[in-house]
């Protein structure tokens, strides 16, 4: 009889395991993972801005919008998260395992980006479009006539319409729409 029960309870937990993973899989592939303040969201389903909540799914279509005075961060399911300052503004353009790509409109956001060989992630901004395509961490910000973007480890791509540069780590550069920014030393 004890062995009869040994064997139902770890079926039991076999089977909580296989729930516990796939319910994690289908939870998406973004959350919201920390509100400092408050932090606003607009669903593609809404339509108008809400309230959001640490844990809740982001999908492709929706925007964050962080209050001056506040602080988000949000997670991929690969590791990588990106944190959000006061009075930044962010859409989803696309996620999937392999790729992300976000829309800043205006702030400022620092991201730790850990995936898997062979994903990316991308940032556009008004005046450039950035790219980190192996492990880094670096921030973005928007000024009223440039987009600074800075490299704390590993190396990101950043372009506009005049070219594409590399930043190392260690490294910055400020690119307007029409100019070719030049590497500074951080």
């Amino acid at each position: 009889m004890n062995i009869l029960k040994k064997l139902v309870v770890v079926t039991v937990l076999v089977f909580v395991l296989a729930y516990a993973v796939s319910a994690s899989a289908s939870l998406g592939y973004m959350r919201i993972s920390l509100i400092e303040n408050e932090l606003q969201i607009m669903t593609a389903e809404a339509g108008e801005w809400g309230y959001a909540a640490i844990n809740t799914p982001l999908d492709v279509g929706d925007q964050v919008w962080v209050p001056a005075g506040s602080r988000a961060e949000l997670q991929l399911n690969t590791g990588t998260y990106i944190r959000l300052d006061g009075s930044t503004a962010l859409q989803i353009l696309s996620l999937d395992q392999d790729s992300s790509q976000f829309y800043l409109s205006q702030g400022n956001v620092y991201i730790y980006y850990d995936a898997p060989r062979g994903s990316v992630i991308q940032v556009d901004t008004p005046d450039a479009s950035t790219r980190a395509f192996d492990r880094a961490i670096f921030s973005l910000g928007i000024s009223p006539q440039y987009s600074d973007v800075v490299v704390y480890k590993g190396y990101v791509l950043t372009e506009n319409r005049i070219g594409e540069i590399r930043v190392n780590a260690g490294n910055m550069v400020s690119l307007g729409p029409d100019t070719n920014g030049e590497i500074a030393s951080i």
